[in-house]
């Protein structure tokens, strides 16, 4: 496939995606559209800086075979996407209204409280308890309640009317990467969640077709910001994993802001800053290559099972064997080694390809694609029924499933973590009411409503 090809079957998944919002009206809450985003962050950029034959840091070859790979994927994800969102469309009117003891959650519900609750999730325990296997996995589920918190504040505005209550909900959603930087010296962290939150909001909002002329601002002013966070990285990282007061570390931002760059395309700087951030084209190219030389033989659904036995507790299954990173799993099917501490994450695309081939990618993304689709729809409809229940219940480990650039092994421990976080906050915070029966025609209206 080539790479205009490439470039074609890209646009027209995103296309895809954007009509099933669309024909959903309102009820999508853009978690598909939030995945093809964050996937093209790691695909796209990096292959376009190969588009004019001028640059080459990695093997043109690779990186055109690697997106192809990627463009394969978003297109398989796309459809099956659409086709699972048309199905929950046609099934929309057959529903039943949330139930008695759903009534007055929206008055109840304090989006404040869960965003705090995040935010010291990732403040607080999260550097504590990350060292702790199962323990921590649960921290990072907490996390993501951060937005979860933010889109129910959103939403919230959105019913009330209340324009002060949006920009104060708008202005903490832009502040997440400065959030991440700051405390993590992560700044793909904040983004993908302003991202995320973003296209949630444009969609319940719907606001998003007007948004789309500014989409090419948005790419640029992006790409700026990361070729501008990439030139002071280490310094900054150097303070926060160093333990630098707060006025230190924010003085080291505000130069960092007040000297800005704008990304220049001709600047060879700028393209390899992208090319080794944002690209794994060359990683999934080149295992490819080393496939149909036959250097290697083909996983068989191995790093797949590793995402199944990840789930099962040290303490359940003392001897469970070490499963490596996707740093392990890169090495070993592109031939690469890594210098140690080095993250690197191997990606759906890669992981995908290296188990089954070109058949793994075709089903792999179809099955994500309407995995996530079917909890966003159902997060969607329970947050337009005011159900906030279900809404934490589908919405939070629908986040979880947001890694792209993760193994599967990631995004399964994190699902899980995300579903019990979810569970807990439920029960503490949306408790269901205790029923004290007194006679049996009291009981008939709550048991003609239970689910």
């Amino acid at each position: 496939m080539s790479f205009n090809e490439s470039v074609a079957l890209w646009l027209l998944a995103v296309v895809i995606v954007s009509v099933g919002m669309s024909l959903r009206r309102g009820t999508s809450l853009g978690l598909p559209l939030t995945y093809l985003v964050t996937l093209s962050l790691i695909h796209v950029p990096g292959a376009l800086v190969y588009a004019d034959g001028e640059y080459a840091y990695f093997d043109p070859e690779w990186v055109r075979m690697g997106f192809a790979q990627s463009a394969v994927g978003a297109a398989c994800f796309s459809v099956a996407g659409l086709f699972v969102l048309l199905r929950e469309r046609s099934r929309r009117s057959q529903r039943m209204p949330p139930d008695s003891r759903s009534s007055g959650d929206a008055e109840k519900s304090k989006p404040a409280v869960v965003l705090a609750v995040g935010a010291a999730s990732w403040l607080v325990l999260l550097p504590l308890l990350s060292g702790i296997a199962s323990l921590g996995a649960l921290v990072s589920g907490m996390t993501y309640l951060v937005s979860v918190g933010i889109v129910m504040g959103l939403w919230r505005a959105r019913m009330s009317g209340v324009k002060g209550n949006l920009a104060v909900w708008v202005l903490v959603t832009a502040l997440l990467p400065v959030f991440t930087t700051g405390s993590q010296g992560f700044l793909g962290y904040g983004a993908v969640m302003a991202i995320t939150i973003s296209v949630a909001a444009f969609t319940f909002f719907r606001q998003w077709p007007k948004a789309l002329p500014f989409v090419p601002v948005v790419i640029f002013f992006g790409l700026s910001v990361f070729v501008t966070y990439m030139r002071d990285r280490e310094e900054l990282r150097g303070l926060v994993w160093g333990g630098a007061s707060v006025s230190a570390r924010a003085d080291r931002m505000f130069d960092t802001m007040t000297d800005f760059e704008w990304f220049d395309s001709s600047d060879m700087r700028h393209r390899l800053q992208i090319d080794r951030r944002l690209n794994q084209n060359w990683m999934c190219g080149l295992a490819e290559q080393r496939f149909e030389r036959n250097a290697q033989d083909f996983a068989g659904g191995e790093s797949l099972l590793w995402g199944i036995t990840a789930l099962i507790p040290r303490a359940v299954w003392p001897d469970k064997p070490a499963v490596g990173g996707g740093g392990e799993l890169v090495s070993r099917y592109t031939g690469v080694m890594f210098a140690e501490g080095t993250s690197v994450g191997a990606g759906q695309v890669l992981e995908f390809y290296v188990n089954f081939g070109w058949f793994g990618i075709v089903l792999g993304f179809a099955v994500l694609g309407a995995l996530i689709a079917y909890v966003d729809s159902r997060a969607a409809d329970s947050l337009r029924r005011g159900d906030w229940r279900a809404f934490i219940r589908w919405f939070t480990p629908g986040l979880a499933l947001i890694q792209p650039g993760g193994n599967f092994a990631e995004v399964t421990t994190s699902a899980v973590a995300a579903a019990i976080v979810a569970w807990i906050l439920i029960m503490v915070r949306f408790p269901y009411p205790r029923i004290h029966p007194s006679g049996p025609d009291e009981l008939k209206p709550l048991v003609g409503n239970a689910r």
